[in-house]
């Protein structure tokens, strides 16, 4: 460590010294020696690697710039360097002084009683009889002080030495760890707050008591200081949006009688309660007094809120940003009542000059194409500026996935556009990030038992990367870029198995449609104990976003189906006639979806609504038409829960072999592949019955049949314990008829059970008590449901 601190020093003072000596730039450098900082004597093979990489060359003038450059070069792949400088006879002499890196030779950690050094190694991630590299280590070693701080130890302290032999070519590293006391929170007092507001901030906080929840699921309730200072800003802004201007929060932590616990005290000085004024505005001239002031959220009279200033101030800007006023600037004015704690507020409007977008530049792609990039941008060339168009683009680009860091701003248009004063380029500047991923999985639910598998996922695919003389000219790297999404995954279970391909190409040739392909083969064993179902099949698919909410698509598939038999089904006429209706299906069908909900995975709020019709008998074996039509309403309920209301539909009309005539209700079940029939009952379908169990079944057997009606009605109330679990109440009610267009017995079922997120990216354990109302068969009923997933 003290040697790093060296070496910038002497950087620095070298620095100096060229700031000072002016005349060491453009004169000729005479001569470059490059010696070891570990015995003088440098290896000729060094010697040459270092002067290879210099741009600073024997018998050229001298740059400070081009140095500068060249140590920065040097630093990435030595330990250190350690220049000097010299004017000897009217020329400069450079003398590098270089350290190689070494091998780790041994990691050693001191003072740490309460974490292994296994358990610090893992952390670290760093392996003894590996090059050392420094910028990486000390990257790594920061880490070291927040896994303490997550353990509670919020008085944690880390330190290091490296420790280089004789030789130069191995060090040791020692750690030093100051652990200190634990800290986790028993207790959350509060003083001079009111109890709603009480109740309010607790929810604001990230500081939590300690319990089985917070500590074990949610790894929370240790103390930490940097967020209890957070919360300390969140309270205080709290409570000045409730008018309180000049609050004053004070947080007290203090030991608690129990040793390692703690206990934190908040205490408010709220002061008086100001109210706006008089509110008025200046300067508009683009829009009338009437839509200004629809903007403006302070009123006359109400409760001070700062936010409320700001929000009007972003709302006048986004108006004239729309409009093209990207450089308009309102300005805000309180001015305080002397005898009175009220604040008028005084809106002061510069609209500034309207703008066109010019050039859409982009920077910082290494790999994925600038058209896969622009293809997300909301605004085009010549068009008037829009700044939430912009905003927006800076959004999408980051929910693509593809990048690490987006950033999507206006600038003068340059010189070389020739487009005019009133025109602003747009620049992005992306930094790429990983976009695969290679995972496993191991999951159980009461419909599928024990399963596992794998996937490996691109985000941003090139397929055209696989011809080979692509492979000959980029290598593996041409199959990045082209913001194609590929993926692999392989289902083994103890009841079934499949096997998916799919690849799917947005913007396909630059048009607004997404057209994909998947492959697929399944086994399915779960639907009873009796038959397998084996299939193979093949989908073409298009979808389009009609606008933000709707989306369209059109598919065609192919698929294979063969139903075997294991047990006394074997030998019975159903079973014959069910291996009659397999083989070949051929079908053709459409979609619209609307979705306002506001998350993709676990919505709280919005509709989602899906229509979906296909034809089967364009070729094939089968002859019938589907239609299905799915809600879900989603709508919170406290500031903790949501209600989820969901109402699914879905029909199979058969048709005659020449597919021109229905065929008679009663008759429609007998010309339906098994496995392209309804099934219901289970985990997610009526909870409480055994999965598939509701509906007609083979004669004789207790082995589901499938229907040709389904009808499904749910009523759930979510309720977020905290961040990682919730519990819910259900009420589920459905039917499945062997008839189409009609609905049969209805099927009810209440009950409770809850979520927990085990693993950030996972599907959470799901587990719950179903209490049928009016089971018609008691092997029907299967109360206890539980379903799991997790990668790693």
């Amino acid at each position: 460590m003290t040697r790093f601190f060296a070496a910038l020093l002497s950087l620095l003072l070298v620095s100096c010294a060229f700031a000072d000596v002016v005349y060491y730039e453009n004169q000729t450098v005479q001569s470059i020696v490059v010696q070891s900082g570990d015995n003088g004597s440098a290896p000729q093979q060094l010697v040459d690697s270092v002067k290879a990489r210099l741009k600073t060359r024997v018998g050229f003038p001298f740059s400070q710039v081009t140095f500068d450059e060249d140590l920065k070069t040097l630093a990435h792949e030595l330990d250190w360097v350690e220049p000097t400088v010299e004017v000897v006879n009217g020329g400069i002499e450079l003398t590098l002084t270089v350290w190689e890196r070494p091998m780790i030779r041994s990691i050693r950690f001191y003072g740490n009683q309460n974490a292994a050094d296994s358990e610090l190694l893992s952390e670290l991630d760093i392996c003894e009889a590996t090059i050392f590299d420094r910028n990486a280590f000390v990257k790594a070693f920061r880490k070291l002080k927040p896994y303490y701080i997550k353990m509670g130890y919020f008085e944690a302290d880390v330190s290091y030495n490296i420790v280089r032999d004789p030789c130069g070519t191995e060090v040791d590293i020692e750690i030093f760890v100051k652990e200190g006391r634990s800290g986790r929170i028993k207790h959350i007092y509060f003083c001079g707050f009111e109890d709603e507001e009480m109740y309010e901030i607790m929810e604001l906080m990230v500081t939590k008591r300690w319990d089985i929840f917070t500590g074990v699921f949610g790894n929370g309730g240790n103390y930490n200081e940097e967020m209890v200072q957070y919360d300390q800003f969140q309270i205080i802004n709290y409570l000045q949006n409730r008018g309180y201007a000049d609050a004053r929060v004070s947080i007290d932590v203090s030991e608690d009688r129990k040793p390692c616990w703690l206990s934190i005290c908040i205490t408010a000085d709220k002061g008086d309660r100001y109210r706006f004024g008089k509110v008025t505005y200046k300067g508009n001239c683009i829009f009338n007094d009437e839509i200004i002031e629809k903007l403006i959220y302070p009123e006359e009279g109400a409760i001070f809120a700062p936010d409320a200033v700001r929000d009007t101030i972003k709302d006048i800007q986004d108006a004239y940003g729309v409009r093209g006023h990207i450089e308009a600037v309102i300005d805000d004015d309180l001015n305080l009542h002397a005898d009175c704690p009220i604040y008028d507020v005084h809106f002061e409007i510069d609209e500034g000059e309207p703008y066109r977008v010019g050039l859409i530049k982009v920077f910082g792609n290494n790999y994925t194409l600038t058209r896969v990039i622009l293809h997300e941008t909301l605004l085009r060339p010549g068009e008037v500026f829009n700044t939430v168009k912009l905003r927006f683009t800076e959004e999408r680009l980051r929910n693509i996935g593809y990048f690490k860091r987006v950033n999507v701003y206006g600038v003068r248009s340059s010189g070389e556009s020739c487009l005019g004063d009133n025109y602003r380029d747009i620049h992005i500047e992306v930094e790429e990030g990983p976009t695969g991923n290679l995972g496993a999985f191991l999951g159980m639910s009461t419909g599928s038992d024990f399963f596992g598998g794998f996937n490996i996922t691109e985000k941003n695919f090139r397929i055209a990367g696989l011809a080979p003389s692509s492979i000959k000219k980029y290598g593996w790297r041409g199959l990045k870029g082209d913001g194609e999404y590929a993926h692999f995954t392989a289902t083994l279970g103890q009841k079934t198995d499949s096997y998916v391909l799919s690849w799917t190409k947005p913007y396909f040739y630059d048009t607004p449609w997404a057209v994909g392909i998947d492959l697929d083969r399944s086994f399915n064993g779960a639907l009873s104990q009796d038959y397998d179902i084996i299939s193979y099949g093949i989908s073409v698919h298009a979808k389009r976003a009609l606008n933000a909410f709707v989306l369209a698509g059109v598919n065609y598939r192919i698929r294979n189906s063969n139903v075997y038999a294991d047990s006394e089904l074997k030998n019975t006429t159903e079973f014959e006639r069910e291996k009659g209706r397999q083989g070949l299906i051929s079908a053709i069908g459409a979609s619209i979806s609307y979705n306002s909900t506001n998350h993709p995975l676990r919505p709280t709020d919005g509709f989602h609504s899906r229509i979906d019709g296909e034809f089967v008998g364009l070729g094939g074996h089968r002859h019938y038409a589907s239609l299905s039509y799915l809600n879900s309403l989603y709508h919170p309920f406290g500031s903790k829960g949501y209600f989820r209301v969901r109402a699914d539909f879905k029909f199979l009309q058969p048709f005659d072999r020449d597919g021109n005539e229905p065929v008679k209700a009663n008759q429609g079940l007998a010309t339906i592949p098994l496995d392209e029939r309804y099934f219901l009952g289970g985990d997610t379908m009526v909870r409480g019955y055994r999965p598939y169990a509701i509906g007609p079944k083979f004669y004789g057997t207790t082995d589901p049949q499938g229907g040709l009606s389904l009808a499904y009605l749910s009523l759930e109330y979510d309720w977020q314990l905290f961040s990682r679990a919730d519990l819910f109440l259900f009420a589920d009610a459905g039917s499945l008829s062997p008839r189409t267009w009609t609905f049969g017995y209805l099927n009810c079922s209440a009950g409770y059970g809850a979520k927990l997120q085990i693993l950030d990216g996972a599907p959470p354990l799901v587990l719950g008590m179903g209490y049928p109302l009016n089971a018609r068969e008691k092997g029907d009923v299967k109360r206890f449901f539980i379903s799991l997933g997790a990668k790693f």
